[in-house]
């Protein structure tokens, strides 16, 4: 297990590497900075899992000029770095703050080589109750395995989001 900037992984199996790696601290100023933002890496024999949060979007506009959109691209940067140098599958999930058709998170994906486990999934991740017309922020990417997900826990309140639900199989 491992538990930092406020991201967890719970393993069946046993860890051999797990790391945490924080954002740089970019403008503009927000409360992510208190909060140590990050993502973490956790490797098994089989699998990598990175697992996220980005910092959130208080615009709500996700346009390629937006001033958090520029947040969110250098912290998928940061977060590229580090899928470089992983061989064998990744899993990279968590709340990226980003919907699913934003332009960052799909150039992320794509230059990547990731495959989204939920793609053309319409329904939001962030609870309609909280915020009308809310977005899938939620995302379970993965290469070089296969992965199916769904929402959970959309009758219980545990969150401001539902749980995605994750069946990996890797090769």
């Amino acid at each position: 297990m491992l538990l930092k900037g406020g991201l967890v992984v719970l393993s069946r199996l046993p860890l051999r590497e797990r790391r945490f790696h924080q954002f740089a601290v970019r403008p503009p100023r927000r409360p992510e900075w208190l909060m140590r933002k990050g993502f973490q890496v956790c490797t098994c024999d089989r699998l990598t899992v990175v697992n996220t949060h980005l910092s959130a979007n208080r615009d709500d506009d996700w346009s390629s000029g937006n001033r958090y959109t520029a947040v969110a691209q250098a912290e998928l940067a940061e977060i590229s770095a580090v899928l470089a140098t992983i061989d064998g599958p990744v899993v990279v999930t968590g709340d990226f703050n980003l919907p699913r058709q934003s332009c960052a998170l799909s150039q992320f994906i794509t230059s990547n080589g990731l495959t989204d486990a939920m793609a053309g999934d319409p329904r939001p991740t962030y609870r309609p109750s909280l915020w009308p017309d809310a977005p899938a922020l939620d995302h379970v990417l993965f290469r070089g395995l296969t992965a199916t997900a769904d929402l959970v826990f959309q009758d219980i309140e545990l969150s401001d989001h539902y749980g995605v639900a994750a069946r990996l199989e890797t090769p």
